[in-house]
């Protein structure tokens, strides 16, 4: 359930992007249910501790070098 001001304030937003035909990321998306209602009201892109945890950037680093590779 997401608590009705942040529902306002997330639809608002979505709404102005959507009429500029902007692409949308959510920030901070945490819970399968935050994901769900994000991408219901037309969120494109999501990040957040969903989807991964922060890494120290040496991992970072030697992800990178063995894509490249």
């Amino acid at each position: 359930m997401v608590p009705a001001s942040t529902s306002f304030v997330s639809r608002s937003i979505q709404s102005m992007a959507t009429d500029l035909d902007l692409m949308t990321v959510a920030e901070g998306v945490e819970t399968p249910a935050q994901h769900a209602y994000l991408r219901d009201i037309g969120c494109h892109l999501f990040q957040g501790w969903l989807f991964g945890r922060p890494k120290p950037i040496e991992d970072l680093n030697q992800s990178t070098r063995r894509t490249a590779a």
